[in-house]
């Protein structure tokens, strides 16, 4: 029972050490990374998925204008 404990307060200690957040934010996080939290009606590593393949191509798009301007 305490295994789970142990690595959920090393999570803890290194979203605080290494990114400095607060514990409010690391709850945050440590929710999403479970997959509890939503965002527009869909699981939030869904929604990270599509904002990748989103700003993926956003960037093909800049590549090319500023190809284009050059």
């Amino acid at each position: 029972m305490l295994r789970p404990d142990i690595g959920r307060i090393s999570q803890i200690q290194r979203l605080r050490r290494d990114l400095g957040l607060n514990l409010v934010a690391v709850a945050m996080v440590l929710d999403m990374a479970c997959g509890n939290c939503t965002v527009e009606g869909i699981p939030v590593t869904a929604f990270i998925g599509k904002l990748q393949r989103e700003e993926k191509s956003v960037c093909r798009v800049h590549r090319v204008l500023k190809l284009a301007c050059n």
